[in-house]
């Protein structure tokens, strides 16, 4: 994989300071991101053995934040700019990565349960590995086989996102309101 001009692109966003800096990035994360999401969805499991009341393949979201439980697994890290391409399915990492065929079964009135003096026997539910269901993955793949043109639209809207910016920065200029951030920047670029 080849990307020119990519040191050009950073150094010019550089130069122009932090003014949208997170959102441009954020946008054509995004846009590189749904390359994958489409990719996913085409990859994603249908058929019988499969239906629930929402096909998978439309549940796969491209996202900017991730659910509690995501950040308290995932841990305190904190970027720039991301995204994340997923399922809001609940069981669809069962089928990403497959997971152990357990079978309950009553195993009668077995265990003491109660508060305060007050129990009572109750039935205990035990569980056994009957089998394993075997992975189906389709976001990796789809990650895989698009990863280097989800990076080429990623650069490109970049591009695009710069040449956004800098339009914004001229008209302010020429109507004599340029920002402060922008102010900084040239100041900044132009070594004043």
């Amino acid at each position: 994989m080849s990307l020119s001009g990519v040191p050009e692109l950073l150094e010019a966003f550089k130069a122009l300071g932090h003014v949208g800096t997170r959102q441009a990035l954020t946008g054509a994360l995004k846009k590189g991101a749904e390359v994958v999401a489409e990719r996913a969805r085409r990859y994603a499991p249908r058929g019988k053995e499969f239906a629930s009341k929402r096909p998978l393949h439309t549940t796969i979201i491209v996202r900017t934040t991730l659910s509690a439980s995501q950040k308290r697994k995932r841990g305190a890290r904190r970027a720039e700019a991301e995204v994340f391409v997923g399922s809001s399915a609940p069981h669809a990492h069962l089928v990403e990565f497959g997971h152990a065929l357990v079978k309950a079964r009553d195993e009668g009135e077995v265990g003491l349960r109660g508060r305060r003096g007050a129990k009572k026997l109750v039935p205990v539910k035990t569980k056994r590995v009957i089998g394993h269901v075997p992975a189906y993955p389709f976001i990796r793949p789809a990650y895989d086989a698009t990863k280097v043109q989800a990076t080429k639209v990623v650069f490109e809207e970049l591009g695009n996102e710069l040449k956004k910016v800098a339009r914004r920065y001229r008209r302010q200029a020429e109507r004599g309101k340029l920002s402060r951030g922008a102010r900084e920047a040239f100041k900044l670029d132009l070594g004043l």
